[in-house]
């Protein structure tokens, strides 16, 4: 259909977009070899919402700092092919988390970092600054700690987590406040 109606256009075998009037470079939707990128998907679950198979006026899409652009191709592609109007999204972005010695988090490369056990190494670092603690204060600091310690950036600025910086007794922290 984008080929049909002259939106998308074809080099070297591969397809690809025309958002010159969006004001945004141009993406390839199709490879030479027929493969098919992530783009797809995404025009895809588009279309399915107007359809009505996900039923919603208005979609917000809560993805990370470094999808900006796709999105934007995404909702300016899809506006020109008629499935959903661009105003009709949303993009929320959210930084990266670098965690302190291991780099920036992502479930693709099997570093995540699950709340409970991040929660279980704040607390034995707590105990060791102060054994006397009760479970019940240990588990409030803990939470606190590391609710600050995120809450503490922008929104849309890298967060550079570091346990022993959140529970700095003498620093920027919710264990000092």
């Amino acid at each position: 259909l984008g080929l049909k109606n002259k939106i998308f256009r074809e080099s070297d075998g591969a397809i690809l977009s025309n958002l010159k009037s969006y004001n945004l470079t141009d993406t390839i939707i199709r490879k030479k070899d027929g493969t098919a990128l992530y783009i797809t998907q995404d025009l895809a679950l588009a279309e399915l919402k107007k359809e009505g198979v996900i039923e919603n006026t208005h979609y917000i899409y809560v993805v990370g700092n470094e999808q900006k652009l796709a999105l934007q191709q995404v909702f300016a592609i899809s506006d020109q092919l008629g499935i959903t109007q661009k105003d009709s999204f949303t993009h929320i972005s959210y930084p990266f988390i670098l965690l302190k010695g291991q780099g920036k988090m992502s479930s693709r490369k099997g570093n995540t970092v699950f709340i409970d056990k991040l929660i279980d190494e704040v607390k034995i670092e707590l105990n060791k600054i102060n054994s006397e603690l009760n479970n019940d204060d240990i588990e409030k600091l803990a939470s606190a700690a590391i609710k600050f310690s995120l809450l503490k950036y922008s929104r849309t600025s890298e967060i550079n987590f570091d346990i022993q910086d959140s529970i700095n007794t003498s620093g920027f922290s919710a264990i000092y406040i």
